[in-house]
């Protein structure tokens, strides 16, 4: 019998993490589930301690990537394996609260006694671990929502869109579906790369609910490429935020994802929150000019999108006299 759910973990290069990401996993209080773990082929001791785990249980199934392919073909190449009715996506740094699988299923039979069918996807909460005040946690979409309003929920009524991929209970057809949409992006991303993919998701889903626990909890680890401010850091992030904008229009000329009614308004919008996201990143460069690259940037950013974040970075920065870089 297929298991209710298959977790999806892509491991690179997590050894100090991967033991807690696993143990919640396995200590699941569902126990009708199944681990995926996608070695990516990292440098570190991850993927043996993942496989010491797998010898001693059954429920863990470990996929080996011929050569490193990046978390974005990872999580497709996970789910195309998955057995599981829903699939979710768990990074190998981050970990589950005990009861996330167990109440996301519940939410899911609740959603089809009413609406007759389980639904495509089951939305939680994220949270960040250690407790991060500087950061907000993305809103949790609760409202049973069906067909187009699922997209116009998520990616057009929030001012900065839930995009992330975690956090998210997925039926594995859908998702196998939206690979197959995106076998085009062939380049390793590591940035916004879940937006991408959670886009297609959202735009092919025909019923979505949610719980409003959160469940998710997101380490910031401060190695990740994501997280790091250097030069190379940043050329590589906006080199692939740019491959990232370049994929949304590829998907234009797909007919079944362009004849969505909110596809180009969603796909404009993200398209645009990305271009803000390339200026700031220009905003700890180390300039001369009469004004600071840092508020330069954040004032540059709001002509592509108006997020209340960056007016915070420009308040504190002007009354910390420049000190405080958000």
């Amino acid at each position: 019998m297929s298991p209710k759910i298959s977790i999806i973990i892509p491991v690179y290069n997590v050894a100090p993490f991967i033991i807690r990401c696993l143990d919640s996993c396995i200590h699941q209080t569902l126990k009708d589930i199944e681990i995926i773990i996608v070695d990516d082929c990292g440098s570190d001791d991850s993927i043996h301690i993942a496989k010491d785990y797998a010898s001693k249980d059954n429920q863990i199934k470990i996929i080996s990537n011929p050569q490193n392919l990046g978390t974005f073909h990872a999580r497709i190449i996970g789910a195309n394996n998955a057995s599981g009715l829903y699939c979710m996506f768990v990074d190998g740094d981050d970990f589950l609260h005990p009861a996330t699988c167990e109440l996301c299923l519940q939410k899911a039979h609740i959603f089809k006694k009413h609406q007759k069918k389980l639904p495509d996807i089951i939305h939680f909460g994220l949270d960040f671990f250690p407790p991060n005040f500087k950061r907000k946690t993305p809103k949790i979409i609760t409202k049973d929502l069906k067909n187009e309003n699922i997209l116009k929920n998520i990616f057009l009524d929030c001012p900065t869109p839930p995009w992330n991929v975690c956090g998210k209970l997925y039926k594995t057809e859908l998702v196998n579906k939206a690979s197959k949409k995106l076998d085009f992006a062939d380049k390793k991303v590591s940035m916004a790369e879940d937006a991408l993919q959670n886009f297609v998701i959202t735009l092919l889903a025909k019923s979505s609910t949610g719980i409003k626990n959160k469940l998710y909890f997101y380490y910031e680890n401060t190695t990740s490429i994501t997280r790091q401010s250097t030069p190379q850091a940043r050329d590589k992030k906006i080199a692939d935020i740019d491959t990232i904008i370049h994929w949304l229009d590829i998907l234009s000329s797909d007919k079944e994802l362009n004849s969505h009614p909110y596809f180009y308004p969603a796909k404009y919008k993200m398209q645009d929150i990305l271009r803000s996201v390339i200026v700031l990143e220009h905003r700890y460069d180390q300039t001369n000019t009469i004004i600071p690259a840092y508020l330069k940037a954040c004032l540059k950013s709001l002509k592509h999108h108006h997020k209340w974040q960056t007016y915070a970075r420009i308040i504190i920065f002007i009354l910390s006299f420049s000190k405080i870089k958000l």
